[in-house]
């Protein structure tokens, strides 16, 4: 299911405010609210991305307006006709705090591809600076700068690291290039697609801080619900297959011992001698069982991983799945 993240602070700056100011002065341009209607009009999901560093606000009851990516989806709600945002994909960590959000190892992307399903290398990246850019490249997406008043050379600089990003001058721009992505997608059936680059499982294993993930529709915590029940790190999966087959050995020894005690006490019926292949050389035998056993446990493994990948869940919005 492909998605379409926005940056917090590339919505608030091309929407006429300062990033960094208190949540509850937000007040979005009615261009702004023109683009996010025309990102709803595609029928992605959508979803916020950013970090919370300023404090809940209040207003003037003294009433708390809650954290910041919050009063920003409920403002959005309010000026686009009840447009809901599907998720908040939310950074409230410290500076001291061994951050895996940002960077080269975009805990943001990552967190949304493993509890919501998102196609990160069919998925799109609004942003509005060059870590934005860089932060869509290490996770696989289709970023797209949008620079809100500035020129290319303030955000990139003389050089830039990647020349094939679409550019964008406004929130609207960006909304009608993806508009138009998706109809060529629709008509010849090639979306873009990066090659995703390899998770480093290490680095998110080592217990690095990672963001809060907020479902916020109904869909997304269907979402969120059906893959939090799956989420599991490979090396969990290894432990789990070495215990799958230390405890398959040891219950086949058991039940050997217990069988060749039964064949030296026991007399059987005469159908007994077929249904254990007796007529078979002993070594033909035992790798035939080998080989039918290796199937089985193949079999069941394969069920496993299945039921954990497969995309039983909506792939739109208001389309069951």
């Amino acid at each position: 299911m492909k998605v379409i993240f926005v940056q917090r602070d590339c919505l608030l700056r091309a929407g006429g405010c300062d990033p960094e100011q208190p949540s509850g002065d937000i007040e979005l341009t009615d261009e702004t609210v023109s683009a996010i209607r025309a990102l709803a009009a595609t029928a992605l999901p959508i979803i916020l991305v950013g970090r919370d560093a300023l404090p809940a606000s209040e207003d003037a009851e003294g009433k708390s307006l809650g954290s910041t990516m919050r009063v920003v989806a409920r403002h959005v709600s309010e000026a686009a006709d009840g447009v809901q945002l599907d998720a908040l994909l939310v950074c409230n960590h410290t500076p001291e705090t061994e951050c895996g959000c940002w960077g080269p190892h975009p805990g943001y992307l990552y967190e949304a591809d493993v509890l919501l399903e998102a196609r990160l290398n069919e998925s799109y990246f609004l942003g509005d600076s060059l870590l934005d850019v860089n932060m869509a490249y290490a996770g696989g997406c289709r970023p797209v700068l949008v620079l809100a008043g500035r020129s290319i050379g303030e955000i990139f600089g003389d050089r830039p690291e990647h020349k094939d990003v679409p550019v964008a001058i406004d929130l609207q721009t960006a909304a009608r290039y993806i508009q138009q992505e998706e109809k060529t997608t629709e008509e010849t059936g090639k979306p873009w697609m990066a090659v995703p680059p390899a998770l480093d499982t290490e680095y998110f294993e080592s217990g690095v801080a990672l963001p809060e993930v907020i479902p916020l529709s109904t869909i997304a915590q269907t979402w969120q619900a059906h893959r939090g029940r799956s989420r599991l790190t490979p090396s969990e999966v290894r432990r789990m297959m070495l215990a799958i087959v230390a405890g398959g050995v040891v219950l086949s020894l058991g039940i050997a011992y217990i069988l060749t005690h039964l064949y030296r006490q026991q007399h059987f019926p005469e159908w007994v001698w077929y249904v254990t292949l007796q007529f078979i050389p002993r070594q033909v035998r035992g790798l035939i069982f080998i080989l039918f056993g290796l199937l089985l446990l193949g079999v069941a493994l394969w069920s496993i991983y299945r039921g954990m990948t497969n995309n039983r869940l909506p792939k739109s919005k208001g389309t069951p799945g």
